[in-house]
């Protein structure tokens, strides 16, 4: 879970995946309780919009090699992008 945005506006996280950190379990990445993620997932079959959502989940083993997730905090939401080489059905945005 990310800490509450209002403590880093303006701040940054990036997370880079140079393997699989857990193979047989999904990587989820929530929002600091009422706080949303805005942006998109660039994938290898195309692009995902991230709209007013509070919770990214891999599925289980997704978070291969090369896996780039950046969340900027802003005034009033966190802005998200995924760079994922695999594919948009192996991240849910919810």
């Amino acid at each position: 879970t990310l800490p509450a945005g209002t403590g880093w506006k303006f701040g940054k996280y990036t997370f880079n995946f140079a393997g699989v950190p857990n193979a047989g379990g999904s990587f989820v990445l929530n929002a600091a309780s009422s706080e949303k993620m805005f942006g998109m997932s660039m994938c290898l079959d195309g692009n995902e919009i991230i709209d007013n959502d509070g919770t990214l989940t891999f599925g289980g083993g997704k978070t291969v090699n090369g896996t780039k997730i950046e969340v900027t905090s802003q005034e009033d939401s966190l802005q998200t992008l995924v760079f994922l080489p695999g594919n948009k059905a192996d991240v849910t945005p919810s």
